[in-house]
Order: structure tokens, then C-alpha cells, then sequence
């Protein structure tokens, strides 16, 4: 089941870049179609229908299941699996006496940085404890059973390992030979499945690479507002950067710092190795003033009234997943390296303010909402900017 939603999620991600290509195709396009480029709607409606086959063939290919299929086919390696699993034994829980009798003689070795736990010492409550208790049972264990044990942990904290990751401790392996009489080998999760995977002569992709994608949809979905407000605020403090000044009707003397935020929505996301490209639809309002002279006397700068502009579009954000050792991939939530890498946005509706003192105001334009008043009248109910269209 999990080998088949990992290329469940490979289908569902090479879909999700093939439609995101198709609506920045789209986008472009549409920038074409204001220059009046001649067939330019017969040409966006071939691209459409070429990417619209490439989904389908992705579908159909995935549909076929032949890589499923083809780890189905390893029958006696997926039923020796199988029977290991049902054969788990799970350790009966510890009555309470025996964990805080175990506490105190972790307490002690702690003291002494004796392995396992000392590196956890310092977590709250019984959580500092759990790899001693976790030791203290698996020696338990082989002393009850007289067996041998392989270890295997994705703990790789030096109260386990050394050699930066690559031995098992020696002092796990000198207490369990003098406790138990028995040997013990230990591994970690990537090279235990890398010697599975030789084994069995089955090909695997990196460690790394499955944890991205297994998680992928789980991080985004806990990230995604919290990459959004970051990205929002590095756009607002430098606004002039991120909106093209030939979209709107700005006031020669720039924008504003103060952006309001309308409404946002997540879109989507694609992914090349632990690079993330989340994209939003969004719109704000932004200000601008434009430059009406100098006071004769004063000779100070003379700005407008406020203008609003009311903006919509999209904000591509590229970010960086942490991938360094000791990671845990089901629970991290940590990004770095926020980059706003794509906007377009759009005036959708820009007026003055005015001072009810000086104008006349005979109310609002019912096409783009601003103020009418005797400067910027154009006939029959509506402003200057939108008579000509009603």
C-alpha cells in the first residue's frame, strides 16, 4: 500500500507540473493577446490540446501499473515480508514501579554520559527517557530469549553512534555481550534497507528521496499559510519591486509600504528535489500619489489625494526543505531560503480619495466603485475612466 501511494504521489505530482505549465502557458498567452499577436487563440488552443494529451498519457500510463505490478511479480520476497510482520512480538507495556525503578538508574548513567539517553536529558518529563527504557528492554529481551539481536533505530545522536554515524557504539556492544552473553548488530534505517534492497536485488530510490515524497503533501498542507504571510510580508516592505509599473495608473511618486491583503488562496505546488514552488492567488490594495507641484511660498513638495489601487494575481515562492541529519520528515515543518521567484498582478479598480470639503461628491462609479465628482464626471452615472465602456 505504501509502494503504491509513493507512485500514486509521483502520478498525481507529474499531473500537477503538467497543469501548472499549462496555466503559466496560459498566463503568457494572455499578455500576447492585449499586443494583438495575429492566431494567437488558434495557437493557445494547440498548446491546451498537446498538454491535455500529455495528462492523458500520464494517466494511462500510471493506470497500467506496470511498476506495481512489476514489485508484485517478486511473490516470494513480498510474502517473506508479509510473514515477518505477522511474527512481530510486541513488548508487554512496563508497569509503572519498574519505569521509575529504570529512571533512577538512568538518572545515573546520565550523570556519567553512559549510553543511551544522556543526550535527551535535558526533554521534559518521561520523554528523556525513552531510549533507556528502549535499551534496558532489548537487553531484557535477548537475556529472556537467548538470542542474538540486530538493532536498527533512526536515532542518530551520538549517545548511539560514533565514527559521525557510521558504528554502532562500542559501549552498547561491550554491556549487551557482558549482560546477555549474546552478540548485537546495529544499524540505522538507510543502511539496514540499502542492505535489504542488495539482498533482494531490488532497486530503491535514496532515503531522502522517499521521505520527500511520502511527506510532501503533509508539509505543504502544515506550511503553506505560514510560507504565504513570510512571502506577503517580504512583498510588502519593498511593494515597488514585486508590481510592474505599466500595470496600473500609479502616481508618479511611487507606492506605498502600506499593503492591505484582501483574500489568498493556495493553488499549488511542485517539486525538484527538496526545492518546493508553492503558488497563491491573491488580492491586495496598494497606494500611490502623484506629484501636483511646489507651494509658491513654502516651495514644499505638493502631493494628491491618496490614490488606491486594487490589485489581484498570482505569487510564486520558492523555498528550501531541510534534508541535514536527524530530520524527522513525518513531523518537521522548518523551511529556509524564502525567495519570491514570480508575480503577476493586475489593476482591477484605482481611485482618489477626495476631501468632501473641496468636491462635490454625487457618489460612486457602479462600474469601478470610485468617488464621482465634478473632476472626474463622465456622463450618465459614470466616472471619466468608464463612461466611454457604458
Amino acid at each position: 500500500n505504501q509502494r503504491k501511494k509513493y507512485f500514486g504521489d509521483c502520478k498525481g505530482n507529474i499531473k500537477k507540473q503538467l497543469e501548472n505549465s499549462k496555466s503559466k502557458i496560459s498566463t503568457a498567452i494572455d499578455i500576447l493577446k492585449k499586443s494583438h499577436f495575429p492566431d494567437i487563440s488558434q495557437y493557445e488552443a494547440s498548446v491546451s490540446h498537446k498538454i491535455d494529451e500529455l495528462i492523458d498519457e500520464c494517466e494511462e500510463y500510471f493506470e497500467q501499473a506496470t511498476i506495481v505490478n512489476l514489485v508484485n511479480e517478486y511473490t516470494s520476497v513480498r510474502d517473506s515480508v508479509f510473514d515477518f510482520y505477522r511474527n512481530l512480538t510486541k513488548m508487554a507495556e512496563l508497569q509503572y514501579s519498574v519505569i521509575y525503578q529504570q529512571c533512577q538508574i538512568a538518572n545515573r548513567r546520565f550523570a556519567n554520559e553512559i549510553p543511551p539517553g544522556f543526550k535527551d536529558k535535558n526533554k521534559e518529563g518521561l520523554e528523556k527517557y525513552n531510549d533507556y527504557l528502549l535499551w534496558w528492554e532489548t537487553l531484557r529481551y535477548a537475556k529472556c530469549n537467548n538470542t542474538n539481536v540486530m538493532f536498527v533505530t533512526d536515532d542518530v545522536k551520538r549517545d548511539w553512534w560514533e565514527n559521525s554515524g557510521t558504528i554502532f557504539h562500542h559501549m552498547h556492544v561491550e554491556e549487551f555481550e557482558s549482560e546477555t552473553h549474546k552478540q548485537i548488530i546495529g544499524y540505522q534505517v538507510e543502511s539496514f534497507l540499502h542492505l535489504i534492497a542488495k539482498n533482494f536485488n531490488i532497486q530503491v530510490p535514496p532515503i531522502v528521496e522517499l521521505a520527500l515524497n511520502f511527506t510532501a503533501s503533509r508539509y505543504i498542507e502544515d506550511i503553506k499559510d505560514s510560507v504565504f504571510e513570510e512571502a506577503f510580508e517580504k512583498m510588502q516592505w519593498n511593494i515597488e519591486k514585486y508590481v510592474d509599473w505599466d500595470c496600473g495608473h500609479f502616481g508618479s511618486q511611487g507606492l506605498d509600504d502600506d499593503v492591505e491583503l484582501g483574500d489568498y488562496n493556495f493553488i499549488g505546488y511542485e517539486r525538484i528535489d527538496n526545492i518546493y514552488y508553492l503558488t497563491f492567488s491573491l488580492d491586495f490594495e496598494c497606494y500611490s500619489y502623484e506629484y501636483n507641484g511646489r507651494d509658491d511660498d513654502t516651495k514644499d513638495v505638493i502631493l494628491s489625494n491618496r490614490i488606491h489601487h486594487r490589485m489581484q494575481g498570482k505569487l510564486e515562492i520558492s523555498i528550501e526543505r531541510k534534508v541535514e541529519e536527524g530530520v524527522d520528515f513525518e513531523t518537521d515543518n522548518s523551511f529556509q531560503n524564502l525567495e519570491i521567484y514570480s508575480c503577476n498582478f493586475e489593476e482591477t479598480n484605482y481611485f482618489e480619495e477626495f476631501d468632501e470639503d473641496d468636491y462635490n461628491i454625487y457618489g460612486t462609479c457602479p462600474d469601478c466603485g470610485c468617488q464621482i465628482t465634478d473632476d472626474n464626471y463622465g456622463g450618465n452615472g459614470f466616472c471619466c475612466h468608464c463612461a466611454y465602456k457604458n
